[in-house]
């Protein structure tokens, strides 16, 4: 593997990351779902060249800085991608309230007795001790 090979392996992830804010803006999950899937897979190819460079190969500082910038703009996309699925989830669930049960207690005021005993109160199988 040569340098300009890594460096256009790494021009191809930066287009790819470009497409991605492009269909994040235009908010259509087709889209961003063929998007992210192409740059994932750029992305892995762009690692196999990496680990192939041996590590006494110097770089300049313009490459040094487009993958810091690259780094840097896929940890941001990554946090929107994260912000839009909780601001959807959400929505979601302001729209479709839940209808699954409780899992440990009913909320308060809904039961008046339950089949099981509470803190408050024994269960009532046993209503006296003796010893």
């Amino acid at each position: 593997m040569t340098v300009p090979q890594f460096l256009d392996q790494l021009t191809k992830v930066e287009d790819q990351v470009q497409q991605l804010t492009q269909a994040m803006a235009a908010s259509g999950p087709d889209a961003l779902v063929a998007v992210a899937d192409a740059l994932q897979r750029a992305l892995l190819d762009f690692s196999r060249l990496a680990q192939q460079v041996r590590p006494q190969t110097s770089w300049d500082a313009a490459s040094k800085r487009r993958v810091k910038a690259l780094a840097a703009t896929l940890a941001m996309q990554r946090e929107s991608i994260t912000r839009r699925a909780a601001l959807t989830e959400l929505t979601l669930k302001s729209l479709l309230p839940s209808v699954q049960a409780d899992t440990y207690a009913p909320p308060m005021g809904t039961s008046a007795r339950s089949a099981y005993g509470s803190v408050g109160r024994r269960s009532g199988e046993f209503r006296a001790s003796t010893a």
